[in-house]
């Protein structure tokens, strides 16, 4: 049974719009499969994906020192039961020197291994990314074209949720832009929907109007130092997913095509292309003397 956590923001009548190249749009197709990327995936697009902004974060490290007090009141309280051992004759001066070596060892590497935890466990939250709009964007066809030959599926809320058969709980949400240095965020500023991550982006990404589906996999505790970040495949219908099929305004023959035939492969309705009107002029609008005339008479 599908299992969703979907923003209030989002209605089901939102439309989403996926850019990506024939190549990908291939994969949905054969495998009837969504991927959800790791976080860790977009180090190189955006180093800050998986991390909160500053005031979140000394939120958290906040949390964690009071933790970590709890920490290292119980290796005091042990090392002064290990010295009165000592003093009683109990154990050994040397027993009880390797003993407090141990603890100590043991305290020194629990902030290190702490901070490495709360990072791999934020990097391993999946993201499906999809785009927001009313209307086709030519910034994000140049963004996630491949050489000026790309796809754009065009679906909404209602049939994306529809398309997917999962036993995962899935977020969608709308991300959240913000600035991650301003010294008036607050910590209720970073939170979107009950979340912080992977909801929020900085500002300078606004352009990419983002709606994500996330998915946060289930980390064995004992497995978890051990722990890479992986992907997640997700089965969907294409044709409950697909509502419009648009090729981009910057491609020419035989890559429309190629889109027809691949469609047809797949029976994928071809009444659902649509090539890019885009960059194609209305000649209408340059017949000025003739509209002149029309409106006269």
């Amino acid at each position: 049974m599908n299992k969703f956590q979907i923003s209030p923001n989002l209605k089901p009548e939102t439309k989403l719009w996926r850019y990506m190249s024939l190549d990908k749009f291939i994969d949905i197709l054969s495998r009837e499969e969504l991927y959800f990327s790791p976080l860790s995936s977009y180090s190189n697009s955006d180093p800050y994906e998986g991390l909160l902004p500053k005031v979140a974060l000394n939120a958290w490290a906040s949390i964690v020192k009071s933790k970590f007090n709890d920490i290292q009141s119980y290796f005091n309280d042990t090392v002064e039961r290990i010295r009165e051992n000592e003093l009683l004759g109990r154990i050994s001066n040397e027993k009880a020197e390797t003993e407090i070596t141990k603890l100590q060892t043991m305290m020194d590497t629990q902030l290190p291994k702490i901070e490495s935890i709360y990072f791999k466990i934020l990097n391993s939250v999946t993201v499906n990314c999809w785009h927001q709009n009313e209307h086709e964007s030519e910034g994000m066809w140049r963004l996630y074209s491949d050489a000026n030959k790309g796809i754009a599926i065009q679906t909404s809320i209602s049939r994306l949720i529809d398309s997917l058969q999962s036993e995962e709980i899935i977020s969608i949400s709308e991300v959240k832009y913000i600035d991650y240095f301003d010294e008036k965020l607050t910590s209720e500023d970073c939170v979107v929907n009950g979340r912080m991550v992977p909801f929020l982006k900085r500002k300078a990404f606004s352009h990419e109007n983002e709606v994500r589906l996330s998915i946060t996999p289930k980390i064995i505790n004992s497995d978890i130092e051990n722990y890479t970040p992986k992907g997640i495949r997700i089965k969907t219908d294409p044709v409950k997913l697909i509502e419009k099929i648009y090729i981009s305004p910057y491609a020419s023959q035989p890559y429309p095509s190629a889109v027809a035939a691949i469609l047809e492969k797949f029976n994928i309705d071809n009444n659902k292309l649509v090539i890019s009107n885009l960059l194609t002029i209305d000649h209408n609008l340059l017949r000025l003397i003739s509209l002149a005339i029309n409106q006269s008479t």
